[in-house]
């Protein structure tokens, strides 16, 4: 980390790469998206985390059995019916709603960062930063919800 901010302000420094609201917004979005990634990872590692850690019931959108919520009817029926989707079961389940939303902010940050008007290896400085933050806020999620 110390090294991290040790380039950041040696960048920072030099006249053509400059720290701006955006860069540190899309940042954000990159951590918030680390943090999602992490949960979700720590509910597929353990399926109980929410409800040991929050006390929510078994079915709701955090519980072990969200999944049911995407059936109709009888869902331990072999033929079991999915119920109707537009997006994929986006807002109907943690697992599904937390890949949607981790991958947007992803993709919609690297589209901005590649958009912007500056070098090659400021805009790959910027990835890097912006995968540290993705990565540091994952693995704190995943460590304190697992």
């Amino acid at each position: 980390m110390k090294i991290l901010l040790f380039l950041l302000l040696s960048l920072s420094l030099n006249a053509q790469y400059k720290v701006t609201t955006k860069k540190i917004l899309v940042w954000t979005s990159f951590g918030i998206s680390g943090a999602i990634y992490g949960a979700r990872e720590a509910y597929h590692a353990n399926p109980y985390c929410f409800e040991q850690k929050w006390g929510v019931d078994e079915y709701s959108f955090f519980g072990s059995r969200q999944w049911e919520r995407n059936y109709v009817g009888n869902r331990y029926h072999s033929n079991a019916i999915h119920k109707d989707e537009m997006f994929g079961n986006f807002g109907r389940d943690f697992w599904h709603t937390s890949g949607y939303v981790s991958g947007g902010l992803v993709i919609g940050g690297t589209f901005i960062i590649g958009d912007s008007k500056q070098k090659i290896k400021y805009k790959l400085f910027d990835m890097l930063i912006g995968s540290l933050c993705f990565m540091g806020a994952s693995s704190l999620t995943f460590k304190h919800l697992k």
